[in-house]
């Protein structure tokens, strides 16, 4: 073998076959681009268009002075044998847009055929100060009834009675992950506005609900209306109260209205309110037997002891 011939085998052997290019996706990089060209039109906006804090803490004030309005904006659930009150979604979603360049991104970062999880993401355009969180979102919804269902597994509740966990509809599962969504939007996003604007939001919109009709008895009914829409009953509700409904005092009745709020969005079932009206009672009723139990051997302890004297 000619030296020629050497050296073209020897360079054969030491050049490699060029790397092929990865294999991109259009959909994805357009999908990319146009998200990038979002945000920057964004910023832009807000760079241009400053929020003017005053003019936005007066259009969330006179949201809040709105009856109809007032009666969404907190709302109220029990939590640990007692009760938490806060500003609602629905507050929250105008407090954000009222207060101007903040940007709600959500995206989706992992999903199976049992989960899916997403990232809720809440930014001030003009401070870069961003929020969010990530939510698991399952797939599967609690039924009592299976009819027609995809079970998945099943368990026994708290009454005894079999609960079948099925496999969530498209709509079911839209549900569920709207509600998991806006929870994260009004806890993060409340964070970007101060507080002082919040309490004060919330104390206009008290004085709007107490006010709104001039007859008491108008707004029990209104209350009972809303009540009624979602299955539950004025006898219910005095139950909760502990008194007639047509008796209730102002201060219950802003109490039920937060509590429809909250129930309304999402946030509870009224099964969580009479559970722990329950509880209570319960409570109240073991007090009450331990005291007529004591009086009795405090009673029976002092005829015995009459009796010794005398004999």
């Amino acid at each position: 073998m000619s030296e020629v011939e050497i050296m073209e085998s020897g360079s054969a052997a030491n050049i490699s076959a060029p790397a092929m290019p990865a294999q991109v996706d259009p959909v994805a990089v357009a999908a990319a681009e146009e998200a990038k060209a979002l945000v920057q039109a964004a910023y832009t906006v807000a760079l241009h268009r400053p929020r003017n804090y005053m003019q936005a803490r007066q259009r969330i004030l006179d949201a809040c002075k709105r009856p109809s309005f007032a009666t969404t904006v907190e709302y109220s659930k029990p939590v640990g044998g007692g009760s938490v009150n806060g500003p609602s979604i629905r507050f929250a979603e105008l407090a954000i847009q009222q207060w101007g360049n903040i940007r709600v991104d959500t995206t989706t970062t992992f999903e199976n055929d049992e989960i899916r999880k997403i990232r809720v993401q809440v930014l001030d355009l003009e401070t870069n100060a961003c929020f969010g969180r990530v939510i698991t979102i399952n797939k599967t919804v609690e039924r009592s009834n299976d009819r027609g269902r995809e079970i998945l597994r099943e368990r026994i509740n708290t009454s005894g009675r079999t609960v079948y966990i099925v496999r969530a509809t498209e709509d079911e599962l839209a549900t569920k992950e709207a509600a998991a969504i806006s929870k994260v939007v009004r806890n993060e996003g409340l964070r970007l506005i101060p507080q002082d604007i919040i309490d004060e939001a919330l104390e206009t919109a008290r004085k709007a609900r107490q006010g709104n009709v001039s007859d008491p008895q108008e707004r029990i009914r209104k209350v009972c209306d809303a009540f009624a829409q979602i299955r539950i009953t004025p006898e219910d509700l005095s139950q909760y109260l502990g008194c007639p409904i047509d008796k209730a005092s102002p201060g219950q009745i802003d109490n039920l209205q937060t509590v429809y709020t909250a129930i309304k969005s999402g946030e509870a079932k009224w099964s969580d309110y009479v559970q722990q009206d329950e509880g209570k009672n319960a409570s109240a009723a073991t007090t009450e037997t331990a005291s007529l139990l004591k009086a009795n051997l405090n009673q029976a302890q002092q005829k015995n002891g009459n009796g010794k004297e005398s004999a």
